[in-house]
């Protein structure tokens, strides 16, 4: 039996006089208990049912948070590392101007003394 106001107003039972017959009062009674019975576990099931799609929905919120800060670290790391290597090719682009000057000056003082 489904508890709805449709199947509760058509209820009727038989009556003896000014008393309804108490079998199928119990009967009916019996059936709403079930029926409420039913509901309940229905509710129950559901709302464990939502409260595993929360836990889901947050886990995935935190992995696309845990992802991003990821992703910033990265990025971060890159910068850093492009960083350096720009220091050091600056460093060695100075270190071959130096060698070169120093290789000019060696032929010049060669054919000097030549």
């Amino acid at each position: 039996m489904k508890l709805t106001k449709k199947g509760l107003e058509s209820v009727r039972f038989t009556t003896r006089g000014k008393w309804y017959l108490g079998s199928q009062v119990d009967e009916f009674i019996d059936k709403v208990i079930h029926a409420s019975e039913e509901l309940q576990k229905e509710k129950s099931d559901l709302e464990n049912r939502l409260k595993e799609k929360e836990e889901a929905l947050n886990k995935q919120e935190e992995v696309k948070k845990e992802e991003k800060e990821a992703k910033e670290v990265s990025v971060a790391y890159q910068v850093m590392i492009c960083d350096e290597l720009i220091k050091e090719r600056n460093l060695l682009i100075e270190e071959i101007k130096s060698l070169q000057k120093e290789k000019n000056e060696l032929q010049e003082n060669k054919s000097d003394e030549e």
